[in-house]
């Protein structure tokens, strides 16, 4: 599926993948357990992940709409056009990713405004939205480090980055910062 051949390429265009560590002892980073989790869903459930997310997405209940979609194409939304590092377009206007290896689209406001539920999420037992406590918890507590500090020079919780950054004031500890590069 990850690794893909000529005659059957991995999905969506996705860059074939190979496995050259053995999984869980050495961090490397790529889509391709998204990926991987992706056909086990739509496998499972018999439809399209974006049918699958849509009512979890619903289900958030924030503030500012998240306006964020597993689809790929949504009428009437314009997206940037993408470029390669020789700084030629991409053919079809733009990367296209499996939705669940970093292929959501969405908004910064809406991004944002789900990080705010993570780490409210992480706070309370009650959790936040759609964002139970404990699912905060596994992504922003790190595991050990295999790799991601030297990679990003940050710890890797469940799909986020997480680092620390000094305080203003120094009897309260370190401020734990979040990063996810989508």
């Amino acid at each position: 599926l990850i690794s893909g051949t000529e005659a059957k390429p991995a999905p969506y265009g996705y860059a074939s993948l190979e496995m050259v560590k053995q999984p869980g002892t050495a961090f490397h980073y790529s889509g391709g357990g998204f990926l991987v989790m992706q056909h086990l869903l739509e496998t499972r459930e018999g439809k399209p992940i974006a049918d699958i997310m849509a009512p979890w997405l619903d289900g958030f209940g924030t503030t500012v709409s998240l306006d964020l979609s597993f689809a790929h194409h949504l009428p009437g939304k314009h997206y940037a056009n993408g470029y390669r590092d020789d700084g030629s377009l991409v053919e079809s206007g733009r990367l296209s990713f499996p939705p669940l290896a970093a292929g959501a689209l969405g908004t910064s406001a809406a991004l944002a405004d789900w990080l705010r539920q993570l780490s409210l999420a992480y706070l309370r037992p009650e959790g936040c939205g759609a964002i139970s406590q404990a699912a905060a918890q596994a992504m922003l507590n790190p595991g050990p480090d295999l790799g991601s500090e030297a990679f990003m020079r940050a710890r890797m919780g469940l799909g986020m980055f997480v680092f620390e950054v000094a305080s203003s004031d120094p009897a309260a500890g370190p401020n734990k910062w979040m990063l996810h590069q989508a």
